[in-house]
């Protein structure tokens, strides 16, 4: 009888004891779950990110080619025509590199490499507040992937001035303490 008292004892204490751990597992079930739900979250959020930031792309890329788009056609219609109409073109670019030096223009860009860059130009400012307007054009323009002839023409410097500007303002950013240094020289490339 005692024998079976203490089997009886061993069993109850087995059952306690899965019990324990079933409560534990349980238990782990919960945070895993509460866990998984955070993530599906974080991968939502991300999901809507991505698509705004490949919405903010394509305007971007529709703004830039419906420009290439009109110059294009215009110097196809104007082709064969005699100097004066090709004189017409060439104004006529003239005109679309000035409207790029357009505060409005330039706003957009702006809003546009913050949106893509993860606040790129928000953290320019913040880590360089010294930076002079036509340094942070230049650094702009740069991160947003205009050519150096570009960008030459945009903020009126010849192309010397452009190589010493980069050159410059690279070893102003990669001598920083700018927790965004690399984003800034990524950016730069």
């Amino acid at each position: 009888m005692r024998n079976r008292m203490g089997q009886i004892r061993e069993l109850i204490e087995s059952v306690r004891s899965k019990e324990d751990n079933l409560f534990n597992l349980n238990m782990e079930i919960g945070r895993k779950n509460l866990r998984i739900s955070q993530l599906q979250g974080i991968v939502l959020q991300n999901n809507e990110d991505f698509i705004s930031v490949k919405q903010a792309m394509i305007k971007i890329f529709r703004k830039r080619f419906e420009i290439i788009n009109n110059l294009c056609e215009e110097y196809f219609s104007r082709k064969d025509a005699p100097e004066k109409a090709k004189l017409s073109l060439f104004n006529r670019v003239e005109e679309q590199i000035m409207n790029m030096r357009s505060e409005n223009v330039l706003n957009d860009i702006e809003k546009s490499l913050n949106s893509i860059y993860d606040g790129v130009m928000d953290k320019l400012r913040d880590s360089f507040p010294a930076l002079k307007p036509s340094d942070f054009q230049f650094l702009m323009l740069t991160f947003a992937g205009f050519s150096s002839k570009a960008i030459c023409i945009i903020c009126n410097i010849n192309i010397g001035n452009y190589y010493n500007k980069r050159s410059r303002l690279r070893a102003k950013i990669e001598e920083s303490d700018s927790p965004h240094k690399e984003m800034f020289l990524y950016a730069m490339r």
